[in-house]
């Protein structure tokens, strides 16, 4: 964590003085809140998972703890398994609001006003929104970047009454539950991507497999 805050933290040097500062502030608190919810998945999210609590057991996934095997340091980042199971199982769709899968289905009907159902969205639809939207972000400046219907006052701000908005709304909006056909019409397209991939790219079994 100390190494990865010194990187960001060396970066901000090539800033202009006036922007050093909030450069800082943001790298760090960036990575604390990363090291933060890391810790809250290997903490709690993967003691639910094995149901040590249940057993009395306070052992817990160390996120910098080093690996050994037989006195030997056991090579990191060679082979891992795990990051095909992520990418294919564990999608949290399902979780999403219903004023995240409004938006996202706004986002298709932007790009496809015709649209007559969600269920007709292709992947090669789907990839034209997420080409059209990418393209925009990148040639657009970022100070000039807007979303959820904002629009920027002289000085290049949003009105703090509406940030504040959207947050008081997210904190308000409750997530939906999982389930097997938990995830949002919306992303429909998504899980079927991800399908593909394991199938194409990864080359890993079907589940039924």
């Amino acid at each position: 964590m100390v190494s990865i805050v010194t990187t960001h933290v060396s970066r901000a040097q090539n800033l202009p003085v006036a922007y050093r500062q909030d450069e800082d502030i943001f790298q760090i608190s960036r990575n604390i809140n990363v090291g933060f919810f890391a810790s809250v998945v290997l903490g709690d999210y993967v003691a639910a998972i094995l149901n040590t609590p249940r057993a009395n057991s306070e052992w817990s996934l160390n996120l910098g703890k080093e690996i050994k095997e037989a006195g030997k340091r056991v090579d990191r980042g060679i082979g891992n398994l795990v990051s095909v199971e992520f990418a294919v199982l564990y999608h949290w769709h399902a979780a999403l609001s219903a004023a995240d899968d409004k938006w996202m289905e706004s986002m298709l009907r932007q790009q496809f006003p015709d649209l007559q159902s969600l269920d007709d969205v292709t992947v090669e639809m789907f990839q034209k929104v997420m080409m059209v939207s990418g393209q925009k972000l990148m040639t657009t400046p970022p100070k000039d970047w807007t979303f959820g219907g904002l629009e920027r006052q002289a000085d290049g701000k949003f009105k703090d009454t509406s940030l504040a908005e959207i947050i008081k709304s997210c904190i308000e909006e409750p997530a939906h539950e999982f389930g097997a056909h938990g995830t949002p019409l919306s992303l429909k397209v998504v899980d079927i991507m991800g399908q593909l991939q394991a199938r194409d790219v990864f080359n890993v079994c079907t589940l039924n497999e």
